[in-house]
C-alpha cells in the first residue's frame, strides 16, 4: 500500500459528455505537489471543488477525505485506466461518472458511465482501518443533504427499569437488544432549510410547513406527519443512491442512550442547559429553569455521547414501528416492530413544551394517525451504511 497524505488544496475535474472513453492522466501525487485528472480527448468541466486532507490508495480502491469545499482551481492526478478504479469519500457521497468520479453525486448524475464502477458492498465511504466506519464520523452525502453520525454496533437493554421515576407500563418489560452492526443517524433534527432543499428539488410534495412566526433556517422542521417524513427519506434516496429511511424505536433508544442506563443520556436529571423543555417541571429532584415556548435552532446544546444534538426535547420524532402496548415478543435485533394493521405509531424524544418526564429515553408516545402533522413533531433521518 501506498498512502500519500497531502494537506493539499484540490479540485476534481470531471469530463462533460465525451463521444468516447476518455483516458486517465498518469501522473503520481506527491504530498505538497499539484497534479491535475484529465482527458486527451473530450470537454473537461470542473464539476466539485475540495479540501483533499488524505489520500490512500490501495490495489482498485482510492480513499479521498473532504474536509471542506473551497473554490480552488488545483487538480488531482490519478495514475490508473478506466474501469480498474473504485472510489469513496468519507466526508461526502460519491458516485463515478464520464471520463472522471464524482465526489457528491448532485453533479451530472444523468451522466454516469457503467464502466466506472461505485464501490462493492463493504466498501462504501468507509472511515478507519480495514474499511471500517469510524464510530462518531460525521459526514454528509451532499451539500443538501443532513448530516450524519456513525452509530456504533452494540447491545443495550431497551426499556425502562420499574423502579424509574415516572415510568409508564409501555416502557417494559426491559429486554436486551443488539444493534449488530453500525448505522447512520442525524446528527440533528431535519431543519426548514434541509425541507425546503427537498421542495425546491420537486421532491417531499411540495408541501411547506408553516414557521410559526420561528423562523426557518436551521429551525427544525416541524408539523411533519410521518409520510411526509418517509416521503424526505425517499427523496434522499433518489438524489444520493443511498438507503435513507427512519430509524427503528430500538435503534433510536440506542443511540438516544449513548451507552448509558439512567432515564436521560445526562444521567439521572436534565436541565435547561442541556436540553431545550419546560424546565419549570422537575424531575427527579433537578432544579428549576427556563420555560422558552419555543423550538430553538438544530444543535444549540451539547450533543450526547454518540454526538446527536436534541435527543432529549426541542421537536419529537417518528420512528418506523407500529405501536404496541409492551415490549413482550418485541424483535431483539434492532428491526422495526410492524403489524398489520398498525394500531399507531411511535413519537421518541419529548418537545420543548413538555416537561422532563416525557424527554425520558425510554419514554414513548403513541400517534394514532400518521397522517397527523403536530406542531411539536419533526424527525431525524438514518442511513444503512456500505453499498
Amino acid at each position: 500500500m501506498t498512502k500519500w497524505t497531502a494537506p493539499l488544496l484540490g479540485l476534481i475535474l470531471l469530463a462533460g459528455a465525451f463521444a468516447r472513453a476518455p483516458l486517465w492522466a498518469q501522473s503520481e501525487m506527491i504530498p505538497g505537489s499539484y497534479s491535475r485528472l484529465d482527458t486527451t480527448q473530450g470537454e473537461v468541466q470542473p464539476a466539485f471543488i475540495g479540501m483533499i486532507t488524505e489520500a490512500t490508495h490501495l490495489e482498485h480502491l482510492l480513499h479521498i477525505d473532504f474536509k471542506h469545499l473551497m473554490a480552488l482551481a488545483t487538480g488531482l492526478g490519478i495514475g490508473h485506466t478506466i474501469g480498474e478504479l473504485f472510489f469513496e469519500g468519507t466526508q461526502i457521497g460519491y458516485l463515478a461518472l464520464m471520463g472522471g468520479v464524482m465526489i457528491g453525486d448532485w453533479w451530472y448524475k444523468q451522466q454516469m458511465w457503467p464502466f466506472l464502477s461505485l464501490p462493492p458492498p463493504g466498501h462504501g465511504g468507509h472511515s478507519g482501518q480495514g474499511g471500517a466506519w469510524a464510530a462518531g464520523t460525521v459526514f454528509r452525502d451532499c451539500p443538501q443533504c443532513p448530516e450524519l453520525v456513525v452509530i456504533p454496533a452494540g447491545r443495550f437493554q431497551m426499556g425502562s427499569p420499574e423502579a424509574e421515576p415516572g415510568r409508564d407500563r409501555d416502557e417494559g418489560p426491559p429486554h436486551q437488544v443488539t444493534i449488530s452492526a453500525p448505522f447512520a443517524l442525524g446528527r440533528h433534527e431535519v431543519t426548514f432549510e434541509e425541507w425546503d432543499a427537498c421542495v425546491a428539488d420537486g421532491g417531499c410534495s411540495a408541501y411547506r410547513p408553516a414557521e410559526q412566526g420561528w423562523g426557518g433556517g436551521r429551525q427544525p422542521v416541524m408539523s411533519i406527519g410521518l409520510e411526509d417524513a418517509l416521503t424526505y427519506t425517499r427523496w434522499l434516496g433518489r438524489k444520493t443512491g443511498y438507503a435513507y429511511r427512519l430509524p427503528s424505536e430500538a435503534e433510536w433508544e440506542y443511540a438516544a442512550r449513548a451507552g448509558t442506563s439512567t432515564p436521560f443520556s445526562t444521567g439521572m436529571q436534565i436541565t435547561a442547559d442541556q436540553a431545550n423543555f419546560n424546565a419549570e417541571r422537575i424531575y427527579n429532584g433537578s432544579p428549576t429553569g427556563s420555560f422558552r415556548r419555543r423550538p430553538l435552532p438544530v444543535g444549540s446544546f451539547p450533543p450526547n455521547p454518540f454526538g446527536l444534538h436534541d435527543i432529549h426535547g426541542n421537536l419529537q420524532e417518528w420512528v418506523s414501528d407500529c405501536w404496541h402496548d409492551s415490549y413482550r415478543g418485541a424483535p431483539t435485533d434492532g428491526a422495526a416492530w410492524m403489524s398489520d394493521p398498525c394500531s399507531g405509531r411511535v413519537l421518541r424524544g419529548g418537545t420543548w413544551s413538555y416537561g422532563p418526564r416525557s424527554l425520558r429515553s425510554a419514554n414513548r408516545n403513541k400517534v394514532l394517525s400518521p397522517a397527523e402533522r403536530g406542531e411539536l413533531t419533526g424527525f431525524r433521518i438514518a442511513r444503512e451504511l456500505g453499498h
